[in-house]
């Protein structure tokens, strides 16, 4: 069974991927293609286009924008641009439930399935993937078992910093970051935590993200499926591995049935 916290403090999750850059793929095709979600997505917005490196913007001249479909409650993100599908789920303090994941990976595969049929409907060329992508990402407010970086080692164990007497102060700033191989050779699994603050009231936080990537896929055939069950389950596990027992027992509630 999979490896559940009651009250994790997961704040989004985004599952997508990268294809093979479609300069034939415009902003008109994106707008013809929310006719085929609106009813779920009805609002839309532009972001700046996500590059992964510099030389991936040389696909365009005028590189197109990132385009977001977005459901009523805020909750539901599509991201579409010239080389990449994203699915996100995001928290939006309602007190709801989140999401499990598997619930997350159907609404994925729903709209993937639309889009790659629509892409080849309008274009006569099919979406090749590059790169699948899974993130986590868990906020942890300052209260909820560390109040400085002195004692962060308590939500962290990997992450530590050593007191007593010492010539530096407790720092002000402080990144931890760690890049683990997926199982099987599927790709990695990189952790990262950093100081934030959040936007409606400025309180400290600590942003724990964890991402699994394939590899460049190089037209190699990895299933999908396969391969979001692998990245899902080092995701979870991962999580579990890099934070502490107390934070697993009083705050965020490890599920003993499912472990």
């Amino acid at each position: 069974m999979d490896l559940t916290f009651k009250n994790a403090p997961l704040n989004e999750v985004a599952l997508g991927y990268t294809f093979l850059a479609r300069p034939d793929l415009l902003i008109p095709h994106i707008g013809k293609f929310w006719n085929e979600i609106d009813d779920q997505y009805p609002k839309c917005q532009h972001a700046p286009p996500i590059f992964d490196s510099p030389d991936q913007a040389a696909f365009s001249e005028l590189p197109l924008p990132r385009v977001w479909f977005i459901s009523d409650d805020d909750t539901r993100l599509v991201q579409i641009q010239q080389d990449r599908l994203t699915f996100n789920w995001r928290d939006r303090g309602t007190g709801q439930p989140y999401i499990r994941f598997p619930a997350i990976q159907e609404e994925f595969s729903r709209i993937d399935d639309l889009f790659r049929k629509f892409v080849l409907k309008e274009t006569g060329l099919p979406i090749s993937p590059s790169a699948y992508n899974l993130t986590y990402v868990n906020i942890i407010k300052r209260g909820d078992g560390w109040t400085s970086y002195e004692d962060i080692h308590r939500v962290l164990p990997d992450m530590q910093w050593r007191g007593g007497g010492r010539f530096l102060s407790l720092p002000s700033h402080m990144e931890w970051k760690a890049v683990f191989p997926l199982p099987d050779e599927m790709g990695t699994l990189t952790a990262s935590v950093q100081p934030a603050k959040l936007i409606k009231d400025m309180s400290p936080i600590l942003k724990f993200d964890l991402t699994a990537k394939s590899e460049s896929l190089g037209g190699k055939e990895v299933l999908l499926n396969k391969w979001i069950q692998i990245a899902h389950m080092s995701v979870v596990q991962g999580f579990r591995d890099l934070t502490g027992d107390e934070m697993h027992e009083k705050f965020w509630l490890l599920d003993r049935e499912d472990d």
